[in-house]
């Protein structure tokens, strides 16, 4: 569906091709074993919350996502390339798509298109700022927008029934694998204890200088972790016993009200990915190596090898 500044998100939910798209989409739920998915030699990048990476046809590379509760998954394809980003706000969105933007040759008049999956009608609403402010960037030009895939809102949405009494998204997750005939998605969830690339609680417990962290820019299979600005969750030892409390003596209940904008949606990594987050901040407090951990930048290059990305020096 080709946006127009008329369009709305009730035209997108209702357009009867891309409501076919997204009951395809979430009729085949996968859960992820890249070991074992990524044999025909194709690597991949996770790309987690707060996170933006490209991949380039000329050096294939699958970009992956999932945890999109009250998220979104935007992917941006065109014929060359595609993105992905996995954002929570409307200020990643504004940033996502001027990147995008910026990084077009000038004279490419093209039209970009356009995944989302991931966000639902939660009780809060928090999703639903996100998705519009998905459809305000795609309404501000000068190039077109093409949706392709619309699985967020009331297209992800399980409504309460007799097992839920809220409700509940039904796809978390995306795997994207481009070329230039297109942009081809599928529904997947990350096993728990899964590979999701170099030093990954250290990306999620860390704040990028830039509303989200470029994970990866270049054609060359190679991604940069950093530079941070802070930790996200900043502690002074005195904070250690309380935190520490969370991680060791917290009903997964009691952790979920606390601590997400969704408790009764979350995918099960979400705990233990939060606490992981929780004993990173909790291991810098008070260690000199705290400003090099956040200030410098770190490549890594994939290793077909072993199938991980390791570190350059």
């Amino acid at each position: 569906m080709l946006v127009a500044k008329s369009t709305t998100l009730n035209d997108l939910v209702s357009d009867t091709t891309l409501k076919s798209k997204a009951a395809s989409f979430l009729e085949a739920p996968h859960l992820a074993q890249p070991h074992e998915d990524f044999t025909d030699g194709i690597p991949y990048l996770y790309v987690g919350q707060g996170e933006l990476a490209y991949s380039y046809h000329s050096h294939p590379l699958a970009l992956v996502s999932d945890d999109a509760t009250t998220c979104c998954i935007v992917m941006l394809h065109d014929s060359a390339r595609f993105c992905l980003a996995h954002v929570d706000s409307s200020k990643q969105v504004r940033f996502l798509f001027d990147h995008w933007k910026s990084t077009r040759a000038v004279d490419d008049s093209s039209t970009t298109k356009v995944h989302v999956v991931g966000g639902y009608e939660d009780e809060n609403g928090t999703g639903h700022a996100i998705v519009e402010s998905i459809l305000s960037a795609m309404q501000v030009g000068p190039r077109p927008f093409q949706v392709e895939l619309w699985v967020t809102g009331p297209l992800n949405t399980l409504p309460p029934n007799a097992s839920s009494a809220f409700a509940l998204p039904r796809a978390r997750g995306a795997l994207c694998i481009g070329s230039a005939a297109g942009c081809a998605a599928s529904s997947v969830d990350f096993a728990p204890n899964t590979y999701r690339g170099p030093l990954f609680n250290q990306r999620m417990a860390c704040t990028p200088s830039t509303p989200l962290h470029l994970l990866k820019t270049c054609p060359a299979l190679e991604c940069t972790l950093g530079p941070y600005t802070r930790l996200s969750l900043t502690l002074q030892p005195s904070d250690e016993p309380k935190f520490q409390t969370w991680i060791d003596d917290a009903s997964d209940e009691e952790f979920l009200s606390r601590w997400s904008t969704s408790p009764y949606a979350e995918g099960p990594k979400f705990v233990a990915d939060v606490k992981a987050r929780f004993q990173f901040c909790i291991d810098q407090v008070g260690r000199h190596h705290q400003h090099t951990v956040l200030h410098r930048t770190q490549r890594y290059q994939y290793d077909c090898e072993i199938h991980e990305w390791v570190g350059v020096l």
